[in-house]
C-alpha cells in the first residue's frame, strides 16, 4: 500500500548517543525533505453506476488539494480499472478532470451504449434483433458506438495507444512500465488479461506501446451475452475472444502490490457495492442463469480479497460506495438515480480519505525511524506495521 522502496534521504546519521536527530530543527528538515506520496487508484466495475466513482475522485481531489503531502494527478497517477472502472480510470489518466467526467459518465451518450439499429429500438421487435444479435454473435449490443465514443475522448487529449500511457520514469521496464492498466477476460485461451503487459502480437495482432487505447477500454466493459466480444487474431492465425475483465478480477487492487521503485506511493481502491440478488426467470432465462453464474464467480472472489485487505488495514485500504438496486445494465438512467450515485460516492470518499491517510502517514514515519536517515528506506506497509504491533 505504501513504498518507499529506492528512495535515500540526504541526510546524515548522527552519532551514537547524539540526540539532535530529534530537535524540531532536525524534525523540520525531514519534513521538507520528504517526498511527495503518489495515490494510485483501482476501480472497480459496475456498468452505468460507473458514475459513483467520478464522485468518488472528486471528494478525492478536493481533500488533496489541503493535503500537500500527496499527488493526484493524470500525468502522475497510477490507474488499473475493470469495465466501468476501465472507462474511468482511463479518461482521468488521458487529462480528464473530475468535473468533466461527471459531465461524460452522466450525459446522455451512456444510453447510447446499447447500440441498436432502427429496427432494434422498435418494441417487442427489438428483442428479436437482440435475441439474433445473442446467437449469433455471442452479444446483444455490438459496442460500436462505445468504442467510437471512447476513441474521440481520447483524440482531444491527445492520448490514443498505450504509448502515450508510458511512465517517463519507468520507460525501460517492463514492469510498472504504464501508468494505466486495464483487465480483460481472453476465453479462447481461458486466461485474464493485463492490458496493456500481456498483449503481443503473436498472439493479439498488437504490439502492446501500440495497442489502442479505446479498443483496450471496449474489451474490457464487453459483459458477456450482453455486449459482443472482441476479436483479436494474431500473427499465428489464431483468433481469441476477449470479454469483460469483471469475469476474472472485476477489483484488481493487488495489481498494484509490487511498489514502483523510488516512488513513494500509496493505493486506494474503490468498490461499488449492490444488492447481489439475481433474479432468474423469463425473458431470456437462459441468459439471466449465465450471467448471474458468471456474476457469482466473479464477486465472491474479489469480495474475499477484500474483506482479507481490510481486516488487515482496519477498513482503510478499500473506499466502498453502496450502490443500491441500481441494475449496471440500466443505460437511461434518470436524473434523481445520476445524482444518488454521484453523491454516494462523493460521501463515501469524504468520510474514509483521512483515516487512510493517516495511516500511510504512520507508514512513512515508521519507515524512516526503522531505517535511518542515512540509508535507503526499505518498503514498509501498514499490513507490516499492523501486524508487528498486533
Amino acid at each position: 500500500m505504501y513504498s518507499t522502496a529506492g528512495h535515500t534521504m540526504s541526510s546524515t546519521r548522527p552519532p551514537e548517543g547524539n540526540d539532535t536527530h530529534d530537535t524540531p530543527e532536525s524534525q523540520d528538515s525531514l519534513e521538507a525533505e520528504r517526498p511527495k506520496i503518489g495515490i494510485n487508484l483501482a476501480l472497480e466495475g459496475g456498468g452505468v453506476k460507473g458514475i459513483a466513482l467520478v464522485g468518488a475522485i472528486q471528494a478525492l481531489e478536493e481533500e488533496l488539494e489541503q493535503n500537500k503531502d500527496y499527488f493526484l494527478g493524470s500525468t502522475e497517477a497510477r490507474m488499473v480499472g475493470t469495465s466501468a472502472g476501465a472507462i474511468v480510470s482511463t479518461l482521468f489518466a488521458a487529462g480528464y478532470t473530475s468535473s468533466e467526467l461527471k459531465k461524460i459518465i452522466g450525459g446522455p451518450e451512456i444510453a447510447r451504449f446499447a447500440d441498436s439499429s432502427w429496427f432494434g429500438r422498435i418494441p417487442v421487435v427489438g428483442n428479436l434483433e437482440r435475441l439474433s444479435g445473442l446467437l449469433l454473435h455471442l452479444g446483444m449490443y455490438k459496442g460500436d458506438y462505445f468504442t467510437d465514443f471512447i476513441r474521440e475522448l481520447l483524440r482531444e487529449k491527445k492520448k490514443t495507444t498505450f504509448r502515450d500511457f508510458i511512465d517517463p520514469r519507468n520507460a525501460g521496464l517492463r514492469q510498472n512500465r504504464y501508468r494505466l492498466r486495464l483487465v480483460a477476460s481472453d476465453i479462447t485461451r481461458g486466461r485474464m488479461l493485463i492490458l496493456p503487459d500481456d498483449i503481443e502480437s503473436d498472439r493479439y495482432g498488437y504490439d502492446p506501446d501500440d495497442l489502442d487505447v479505446a479498443l483496450a477500454v471496449r474489451m474490457s466493459m464487453s459483459v458477456p451475452f450482453v455486449f459482443r466480444p472482441v476479436r483479436l487474431t494474431g500473427r499465428n492465425g489464431v483468433t481469441s475472444f476477449i470479454v469483460d475483465g469483471g469475469l476474472l478480477s472485476n477489483f484488481p487492487i493487488r495489481l498494484f502490490d509490487r511498489p514502483r521503485p523510488g516512488a513513494p506511493e500509496a493505493t486506494i481502491g474503490i468498490r461499488l457495492l449492490s444488492d447481489r440478488m439475481h433474479q432468474i426467470r423469463s425473458p431470456f432465462m437462459a441468459f439471466r442463469a449465465a450471467y448471474a453464474l458468471a456474476s457469482t464467480a466473479q464477486e465472491a472472489h474479489d469480495i474475499s480479497d477484500t474483506e482479507e485487505l481490510m481486516d488487515l488495514l482496519k477498513w482503510v485500504r478499500v473506499i466502498q460506495i453502496n450502490t443500491g438496486k441500481i441494475s449496471p445494465f440500466k443505460f437511461e438512467l434518470n436524473p434523481f438515480e445520476k445524482e444518488l450515485l454521484y453523491d454516494e460516492g462523493y460521501r463515501s470518499m469524504a468520510h474514509q480519505i483521512r483515516l487512510f491517510l493517516e495511516v500511510v502517514r504512520i507508514a512513512q514515519k515508521a519507515a524512516e525511524a526503522a531505517a535511518g536517515t542515512a540509508r535507503t528506506v526499505e518498503r514498509v506497509t501498514p499490513v507490516r506495521i499492523l501486524r508487528n504491533n498486533s
